[in-house]
């Protein structure tokens, strides 16, 4: 089927033993070069993308807006790709 931009690209994670919270704990997510911060748990549609390459990565941070430093706080960079 191909991809339509009315259709989305779904973005969803999991945080385990830790809650997301405004003042604590939030979650980061990179967009090709934007930049989302939740500080709710949610699903994310992204929509616009356009066809082609694009790149993601979602990581935990703290209430300074830094990285989180554990084996499991950031997902790396992930490249897929949209095509019709």
């Amino acid at each position: 089927m191909p991809y339509e931009d009315k259709d989305g690209v779904l973005l969803d994670y999991a945080v385990i033993n830790s809650e997301i919270k405004s003042d604590g704990i939030r979650v980061k997510a990179y967009i090709d070069n934007l930049e989302f911060i939740f500080t709710e748990y949610k699903s994310f549609w992204i929509h616009g993308l356009g066809m082609g390459e694009h790149k993601i990565k979602v990581e935990l941070i703290g209430a300074d807006g830094k990285a989180l430093k554990g084996e499991f706080t950031s997902s790396g960079w992930s490249t897929f790709k949209l095509s019709n």
